[in-house]
């Protein structure tokens, strides 16, 4: 095996030469200027295993079979070090150095040379920093020289380095807090910039295949280089543009509800609701994407190209009303149209490997879409999706699953596994879960250009390993990045059990300041506003009266004209309550078992299940929430003929027969709905033909669905639906 190590000046490279020395002897040919066809005939004569010094990495291109190895720096911090270098020692040869010196140039002078202009980028000539086989950081001089050891088979003593290398981040280094001289070295070292973030996200991925994930202060040397960029953009600066003061937005579920409105997507109703948000004075609409959506690439082709031609239909119909809108992306309640767990797919994204890659993929097919509409806005990643099942679910597991997860995660604990949310370690646990949240933001904005997250503020403390309590924000590194928008959302479960309007402040402040620790000139965005009116919906979650809601609607306008650039509502009407997943089958069979006489029958303009007498089709996935109400509803569009009777089957001891009360209503040979209650905790749902024969053309199961088509008349629709159109007129809605 043949090494080329490329020595960058001043990133380490000296005290590397030692080591190397140390490994390979007489093995090892120093080229600090060797003449090039020289050098080249030492390294192919077969007496030198490797060659490090001061030269351009493709000197030595014609060494068949190479591997390649360098270090990087901190740019600034290593024109810095290059500056005092020369400042500190004479080299009178060199008549840069006699510049700069006869003409006492400052750091500043220096830095602007073009002598020294991306110098870390000329000496890899060209080369991908991905190809090198192994890539050391300055600042982590312990953990690259851990990765050197393993990948090359070196003999280093990590306990004897030199003390000047090992503390390189604990020193204080040049600081630039100049903001536009910042951009303007940014912009004149922009390669040298670019390579050395590129190599931090390689030397990650480097270091976890050898000894697992970095500590936190790998996050703080990532964050603070993202600082020499400007922002990638700025999403105040591109409302500004749109001419956008206030986003006043809902979330778009159609027929359906949040977890299935692509299950149960229809056209036929995209204009009356949409013309429905115009009138309530919303602008903007939020579209849920699920998580598991890159999984239907690969798993069913057609299904993912319908869901394409929905969304282009579905972003036409918005722009054609005026109205903006947002993704939200990665939606895990949705399990769309996968069997499985979801928590578990958004788990996966996290970690490093194939579903995060192509995760990021079908990002990057949304945005290539939605940057063709001027009506869009941006994106954003939640806390919800991505976090729920490693802060919530993981930690409960059994301690053998803990500690699997743990591996897949990459997290290295006192004990191997996730932590209890009880253990002291929890809170540590819960900085790392931000720094893997963090990694899929900066990877996936490369593919996204325009995005944002959601940050999380916990109203109810953890406590620490010594007992004390702490109110945690999630992605709290997040928070000190450039970017200029942070979604965050206000909802009933943050609130007491009967709040006041000063409760609700309260909370609202609070969750405010959290968020602006760092810098006072950030707007947050609402992108939940969740409250819900004189109705309790379970455990842990407020009941906020009228009274309350009223005097809310009038204060909030003003407390958002100087903290936001806006707030959603969490829906735009009351939704069907429906668990049935493609319950409309526009997915195909996926999710449903047949059998007997039973065929799918697709067209341009309709789809449904041919069933004959003795057939049944099973299935759709069934999601509960507990507790489970006391009453729901199964719901069938179908077609049949004057002999068809059905029964439905939602356990092995419960079935609801529709040949005599439901069916006697339903004319043969029309299309249309019947609705039939029943009073059970559904374990599987079972549709059987006992004779006759039917065309199913959509089926529903949960709460109180209404034949219309559509609404969960159990919350206050009426005062909601007034509240709404107060609070957008208020905030400058168009009602």
């Amino acid at each position: 095996m043949t090494v080329i190590s490329v020595h960058v000046p001043k990133t380490g490279g000296s005290s590397f030469l030692d080591i190397l020395r140390k490994n390979y002897g007489a093995k090892l040919l120093v080229d600090y200027g060797l003449e090039a066809t020289t050098a080249l005939a030492a390294m192919t004569s077969g007496e030198h295993e490797i060659v490090h010094g001061h030269f351009v990495a493709d000197k030595y291109v014609d060494v068949q079979g190479a591997r390649y190895i360098t270090w990087l720096r901190d740019p600034i911090q290593r024109l810095f070090s290059h500056y005092q270098f020369w400042q500190r020692n004479k080299f009178p040869r060199s008549p840069f150095w006699r510049q700069q010196y006869y003409n006492n140039f400052t750091f500043e002078e220096f830095a602007f040379s073009p002598a020294v202009r991306n110098e870390q980028a000329r000496y890899l000539g060209g080369m991908d920093i991905k190809t090198f086989s192994c890539i050391g950081i300055t600042e982590f001089f312990v953990e690259s020289m851990e990765l050197f050891s393993k990948s090359l088979g070196m003999d280093i003593e990590l306990d004897n380095l030199p003390q000047h290398r090992v503390n390189t981040l604990s020193k204080k280094g040049y600081e630039l807090d100049d903001k536009g001289l910042r951009a303007a070295l940014y912009e004149f070292h922009s390669l040298d910039y670019q390579l050395y973030i590129q190599g931090l996200e390689v030397f990650k991925s480097q270091y976890s295949q050898v000894s697992g994930c970095l500590d936190t202060r790998f996050w703080d040397l990532q964050k603070s280089s993202q600082k020499s960029f400007p922002p990638q953009f700025s999403l105040q600066k591109l409302l500004a543009e749109k001419q956008v003061s206030n986003v006043i937005g809902t979330y778009y579920y159609g027929d359906g509800w949040p977890i299935n409105m692509w299950d149960t997507f229809r056209r036929d109703v995209v204009d009356e609701y949409l013309d429905e948000v115009r009138s309530d004075g919303f602008n903007t609409i939020i579209l849920l994407f699920p998580m598991s959506l890159f999984k239907l690439k690969s798993s069913n082709q057609k299904a993912h190209e319908i869901f394409y031609n929905d969304l282009v239909f579905l972003l036409d119909k918005i722009r054609d009303k005026g109205l903006n809108f947002m993704f939200r992306l990665g939606y895990s309640w949705d399990g769309f149209p996968l069997s499985g767990d979801r928590g578990r797919v958004a788990f996966s994204v996290l970690c490093e490997g194939s579903s995060k890659d192509e995760f990021i993929e079908e990002a990057r097919q949304l945005y290539l879409i939605a940057e063709t509409y001027s009506e869009f806005l941006y994106g954003f990643i939640t806390w919800e999706d991505l976090l729920m099942f490693p802060c919530n679910r993981a930690p409960k597991a059994s301690e053998p699953m803990r500690i699997q997860l743990a591996t897949e995660l990459g997290f290295t604990g006192n004990s191997g596994a996730i932590p209890e949310r009880d253990s002291g370690e929890f809170l540590g646990y819960l900085e790392f879960l931000d720094i893997k949240f963090t990694d899929l933001f900066m990877d996936l904005a490369v593919a996204f250009p325009r995005l944002s997250a959601e940050v999380r503020v916990d109203t109810t403390p953890y406590n620490d390993s010594d007992g004390g309590e702490h109110h945690y924000v999630h992605h709290r590194q997040f928070v000190e990045t450039d970017c200029d928008v942070i979604g965050t959302y206000f909802a009933t479960y943050m609130l007491p059990e009967k709040p006041t309007l000063n409760d609700m402040k309260r909370i609202l402040s609070f969750v405010h300041r959290q968020l602006q620790v760092s810098d006072p000139s950030k707007k947050i965005f609402i992108d939940q506003l969740l409250l819900v009116i004189d109705e309790s919906i379970g455990k842990g979650y407020s009941t906020i009266s009228e009274k309350v809601i009223d005097a809310f609607v009038k204060w909030f306008p003003e407390w958002l004209d100087a903290n936001s650039i806006g707030y959603a509502t969490w829906a735009f009407c009351d939704y069907v309550w429906d668990v049935i997943f493609n319950g409309t089958f526009r997915y195909g069979p996926l999710g449903w078992e047949f059998g007997g006489n039973t065929m799918l029958v697709e067209s341009a303009e309709t789809r449904y299940v041919q069933m004959e007498s003795g057939a049944w089709l099973r299935g759709g996935r069934i999601l509960h929430f507990e507790p489970w109400p006391q009453r729901g509803c199964i719901q069938i569009e179908l077609e049949v003929d004057d002999a068809c009777s059905i029964t439905v089957e939602l356990s092995d001891s419960y079935t609801v027969e529709l040949d005599k009360r439901d069916m006697s209503q339903v004319s043969s040979g029309k299309r249309q709905v019947i609705t039939t209650e029943f009073e059970i905790v559904p374990e599987y749902l079972k549709i059987l033909i006992n004779g006759g024969a039917a065309k199913i053309y959509r089926v529903g199961l949960g709460k109180e669905i209404s034949s219309c088509g559509g609404r969960d008349l159990n919350m206050n629709h009426r005062v909601t639906s007034r509240l709404i159109r107060e609070l957008n007129n208020n905030y400058g809605g168009n009602c």
